[in-house]
């Protein structure tokens, strides 16, 4: 039994083993779920357990971004975005319910805790990193789904240091790209976000992405708070040109001006030759697009 305490003050204790999965070890926690590192009785594979307890969310709208990051993973299929094998919900011996997503486990943590530990091996590896982090934001663009909270912290690492994008609880996935705020307090939260009105999330996902190409550069921040973000003109010293200026069209304050994703697997630092292309194709295959989250792990 794992007995876990929210910041709230919460308290929930979680099964050694939910269903085939034995609870090995706690991986992280944020306010609303746990995720724990579990190994498959029957195959002996790891994969991560996010574990999400019922009685802790507060009012329908948390519960809808449980659900909506279930149907999210269901929707999508890409070698850069966390994969999801199965959703079913328990209860403890305490009668409480909780919901629990079974996930690909990624051994290296977050890119975020990567880069402040041990940094880049050097320009190649940055350079690989930045384009399949491109090439997961096109591919769930081009699927008419917004990711509404990217962060370096939602950027995963396997075991061979491949990206896996995560967390897709504000996502949002629509036809008409134009919706209802979701007021988001994160460093990484464009200018619009913190103001009323009618949101491109498609243009906000791109600020987002150029927040975290600054710390992917700089670890740090090009603003302190909320209200910089609003007030401050972004002024960039950085020795990589080509970098700032990826970022700097990221960062324009007009949506309408920033990029769009396709748009930055066309930029020089990420561009690949067609010979280069044909051997990721070669080794990645072609992509699928839709999978279950009922998939059976063998």
């Amino acid at each position: 039994m794992f007995h876990v305490k929210f910041n709230d003050g919460y308290k929930v204790d979680i099964p050694s083993k939910i269903k085939c999965y034995d609870v090995v070890e706690l991986i992280s926690k944020n306010n609303i779920s746990i995720v724990f590192k579990v190994i498959q009785s029957v195959s002996n594979k790891a994969f991560a357990a996010k574990v999400i307890p019922l009685n802790h969310l507060r009012n329908q709208k948390s519960i809808q971004t449980v659900d909506n990051e279930i149907n999210v993973l269901r929707s999508v299929r890409h070698q850069n975005i966390i994969r999801c094998y199965d959703a079913f919900n328990i209860k403890n011996e305490r009668n409480e319910e909780m919901k629990v997503i079974i996930e690909e486990y990624c051994s290296q943590g977050n890119l975020l805790d990567y880069i402040l530990k041990q940094g880049f091996k050097g320009e190649n590896e940055k350079t690989r990193i930045i384009r399949s982090f491109f090439e997961a934001i096109a591919y769930l663009h081009s699927k008419q789904i917004a990711h509404c909270d990217i962060k370096l912290e939602n950027i995963l690492i396997d075991e061979e240091f491949n990206i896996k994008i995560c967390d897709f609880g504000y996502s949002k996935n629509f036809n008409s790209k134009y919706n209802e705020n979701i007021n988001s307090t994160s460093i990484y939260a464009s200018p619009e976000l913190k103001k009323d009105g009618k949101i491109d999330f498609f243009k906000s996902d791109i600020w987002s992405i150029g927040i975290a190409l600054y710390a992917m550069e700089t670890k740090t921040f090009p603003y302190k708070n909320k209200s910089d973000v609003i007030s401050n003109k972004l002024d960039i010293e950085m020795k990589n040109e080509k970098m700032k200026r990826i970022i700097m069209k990221c960062l324009q304050r007009n949506p309408k001006s920033r990029p769009n994703a396709n748009e930055l697997m066309n930029e020089e630092i990420v561009s690949m030759n067609k010979e280069e292309e044909n051997r990721i194709t070669q080794q990645i295959g072609p992509v699928t697009t839709n999978v279950s989250t009922n998939e059976v792990v063998k």
